[in-house]
């Protein structure tokens, strides 16, 4: 289901088809763009869209994209192509392996493919989202399995526990380098369920010896991560940055959802087998239930919170359907033994209520496999998209390497970064990487030089684009506050302001500031080597005549309805 609309898209415009894939699933373009900057040789991801930035420290974890990257050069097939032969292979790995993972919690076949292949069924359009979740996810299945395994028999000899704790943390030390939301996930379900077995057993020495283990192991493959942090905070943009990507400072409890989800698993085990404390699959279903709280709910004590609660959204699912296939194990065994009473006719109705509301609240993602064969897409758009290839071509014979590139036209800010050796004069995930907000305002407001009549309204409708995800975590953080005291003090607050007025202002004015200073001379504060401008898009169609007449630009190259201007040095 995850590769059907990719396959039925490319099938519906046959021989037109020129080697520019179709992308469903949001920030795939980036994770293209990011691969593209490991298979061009550059391994700092300082900024994979701006020239100027190249040789900065990495503020996201790049590993998955290298590993991408190489088998790409190995297989020698192109990114666009590599990712769509993911959509294929990595979901029926992931299947496999929390197959075995389900297996091995529930010794059942037929439970662990229903809550195997559910679980994938569910989130089919999350999982045609390259890297994360497609790929680390496995990783996450991996870890929790080896946690299992760990757990099995608390007096192994050395060898034994050193060896399970060294693969755990092979898995944990990878998904360090690939997605915070794995690694974390797999540290916090570890301790709780040592702590708990702790708790059961009273062996502290056994479990200490564990997780020492595999804390020494685990620190060594953190050691390159440490070099890069140290430089990374001594950049001056790094609390831009920070800012920026998800990173803000607030004690307020949110992703209400996913807790919830996690406390309804809580009220089902309780009912579906009580507090078994001599059932390890049952305790290992409440470490996960209380791991997903912790995971969603660590700013309250902390008080760091990290991007969205959606992120952390796919792993209270997986939890929830680990929890679903041991309490539905330990349920048949009762109904076999004939000893299901009211508590557990309760929990299977809960299991069901809860699986319904997810497939419900899932209903468009469980869709999208099934829609794909019928409509997956708009096809002429995706048709006239295919012109785009004549294009990367050309720039892959004629332009430099890592040449800046300042695009007009709706599909090229995805395109030139992901399809091609070059660089974007701006792009909205840029701000998710190291600069500062000043340079990306300006870049902005450069790029929308032509755009009349921007006003405050069109700033704001537009703030991801300048400051990428700064406003949004912030503003739905004060909203979570605001319930919150709201509901305790019994009077509504003020409304929350979503952007300062300062930071619109200060847009507004550079807006003025630039109109004064001229395109041209705009144009100078950063690298342009090229400006792409597609001569039929409704908004700057019109920049055609402009851009031929200004004598810094020459013309160089025009194919279909795109032309290529080359900037003077």
């Amino acid at each position: 289901m995850v590769v059907a609309p990719t396959i039925s898209a490319i099938w519906r415009i046959s021989s037109d088809f020129k080697g520019i894939y179709p992308m469903f699933s949001n920030d795939e373009d980036q994770y293209l763009a990011m691969t593209r900057e490991a298979y061009d040789g550059h391994y700092n991801f300082g900024n994979v869209y701006l020239k100027e930035h190249k040789d900065k420290p990495y503020l996201q974890q790049p590993l998955a994209e290298i590993i991408f990257a190489e088998i790409a050069k190995i297989l020698n097939i192109s990114i666009p192509k590599l990712f769509a032969v993911n959509d294929f292979l990595l979901p029926i790995i992931g299947v496999v392996a929390l197959y075995f993972l389900i297996f091995l919690l529930t010794e059942s076949v037929v439970i662990s493919n229903i809550f195997s292949v559910g679980y994938y069924s569910l989130l089919s359009y999350w999982f045609n989202r390259p890297i994360n979740p497609q790929f680390s996810f496995i990783f996450l299945f991996l870890g929790l399995l080896i946690i299992w395994k760990i757990t099995e028999d608390p007096e192994k000899t050395f060898k034994r526990y050193l060896g399970w704790n060294l693969l755990l943390a092979i898995i944990f030390g990878v998904s360090f380098y690939i997605y915070p939301f794995v690694w974390s996930s797999i540290l916090v379900a570890y301790c709780l369920m040592l702590f708990a077995l702790i708790i059961k057993n009273r062996k502290i020495i056994c479990y200490f010896k564990n997780f020492i283990c595999f804390a020494v192991l685990s620190a060594i493959f953190a050691v390159p991560y440490v070099l890069n942090l140290q430089k990374v905070i001594q950049d001056p943009n790094y609390t831009d940055g920070n800012l920026r990507f998800g990173f803000i400072f607030n004690h307020w409890p949110g992703a209400y959802f996913n807790v919830l989800l996690m406390i309804a698993c809580l009220i089902i085990l309780y009912l579906a087998v009580g507090f078994k404390y001599e059932s390890r699959r049952a305790l290992f279903a409440y470490c996960l239930a209380f791991s997903g709280i912790l995971l969603n709910w660590q700013n309250v004590i902390t008080g760091k919170a990290f991007s969205f609660s959606m992120h952390y959204y796919w792993v209270v699912v997986l939890f929830s359907f680990l929890i679903f296939s041991i309490a539905a194990s330990i349920l048949w065994n009762s109904y076999k033994e004939n000893i299901l009473n009211y508590k557990n006719m309760l929990a299977i109705f809960l299991i069901s209520v809860a699986l319904a509301g997810l497939f419900y609240k899932e209903r468009r993602s469980v869709a999208f496999g099934f829609a794909g064969f019928i409509d997956p897409l708009n096809i002429e758009e995706f048709r006239d998209r295919q012109k785009l290839a004549a294009i990367a071509d050309w720039f892959d014979k004629n332009s430099n390497h890592d040449s800046a590139v300042l695009s007009f036209g709706k599909n090229y800010h995805w395109f030139v970064p992901a399809y091609t050796y070059n660089n974007d004069f701006q792009n909205a995930n840029a701000g998710l990487f190291l600069i500062s907000d000043d340079e990306l305002e300006n870049r902005w407001v450069i790029q929308n030089f032509f755009r009349p009549n921007i006003d405050r309204e069109y700033i704001k409708k537009h703030d991801v684009d300048i400051w990428a995800n700064e406003f949004i975590e912030r503003y739905q953080s004060r909203m979570n506050r605001d319930k919150i005291i709201s509901f305790f003090a019994g009077t509504k607050q003020p409304e929350a302001e979503f952007i300062p007025k300062e930071r619109v202002d200060g847009v507004l004015a550079k807006i003025d500031f630039y109109k004064k200073l001229g395109f041209e001379k705009s144009l100078k504060q950063y690298s342009v080597d090229y400006i792409l401008l597609d001569k039929d898009d409704l908004d700057y169609g019109f920049l055609v005549d402009k851009f031929r007449e200004m004598p810094f630009l020459s013309l160089v190259a025009e194919i279909e309805n795109s032309l290529i201007f080359k900037a003077a040095e």
